[in-house]
């Protein structure tokens, strides 16, 4: 499948690489280093709320465990990080895979050097999101069968797809809003999300071999939706 590079308009509203692991080092020592790491080259630092819950609970309540608790933002780029995960989202307009990947690891070099606090890769995953401003069920290969009349404003559709050793949450939906700068936007969203649990030790070069296939997980997916008419009509563009 000769998949495009580029599609018009940028339907991408926000991207996420997210790490989650385990740690031998205190999780003050794990922030604290992260912190260090990361404060020349980014700004705007911000405490996350959950750093009000008292720690006990935190560390041990499982839908807390992996929550980043504090944020740096630069540019288009937010870079979150807790004891157990750090991610790094880029918001509309999208940077391209080659600048947003190579951001992430210029970031991940950046907190693990000379280190050894990132430990027992637990999970990663990678998330797109994109937005379009208008009802696209009619327009994607997707056929939903009920034995009533579907309902054709408010659908939403999810469900979870394998591709070998990638699990992707595809989830669609039609009464979908986004703010943008002077006016609100209501539409369509497409979100994939494609995680990858490793089994065994992972080193640098994993991680960059596993983000990269995530990464054509997420396209063929995405663009295997798009019926040939609707691609075509969002100028798709192809390499030489």
């Amino acid at each position: 499948m000769n998949l495009p590079i580029k599609i018009s308009p940028d339907p991408i509203k926000e991207a996420v690489i997210e790490l989650r692991f385990n740690s031998d080092a205190p999780p003050e020592g794990v922030l604290g280093i992260f912190y260090t790491s990361v404060r020349k080259s980014l700004s705007n630092f911000e405490r996350l709320p959950i750093t009000q819950i008292p720690d006990h609970i935190r560390m041990t309540d499982p839908s807390l465990i992996y929550q980043p608790y504090y944020r740096f933002t630069n540019e288009n780029y937010l870079f979150q990080f807790g004891p157990k995960v750090i991610s790094l989202a880029v918001k509309s307009p999208y940077t391209g895979w080659t600048d947003y990947s190579n951001r992430f690891f210029e970031l991940y070099e950046k907190i693990t050097c000379g280190n050894d606090i990132v430990q027992n890769i637990q999970r990663f995953a990678l998330r797109y999101i994109d937005f379009f401003e208008e009802d696209i069920f009619h327009k994607i290969n997707l056929n939903i069968d009920l034995n009533i009349p579907a309902p054709k404003s408010r659908l939403y559709f999810r469900t979870n797809l394998n591709f070998d050793e990638y699990n992707c949450l595809l989830q669609i939906g039609n009464d979908a809003a986004v703010n943008d700068a002077k006016y609100k936007k209501t539409g369509s969203f497409l979100d994939i999300d494609t995680t990858y649990e490793p089994v065994g030790k992972i080193n640098e070069s994993n991680i960059k071999t596993i983000l990269g296939g995530a990464h054509i997980v997420q396209k063929k997916l995405f663009f295997s939706l798009l019926n040939k008419d609707f691609l075509a009509a969002l100028n798709p563009q192809y390499e030489n």
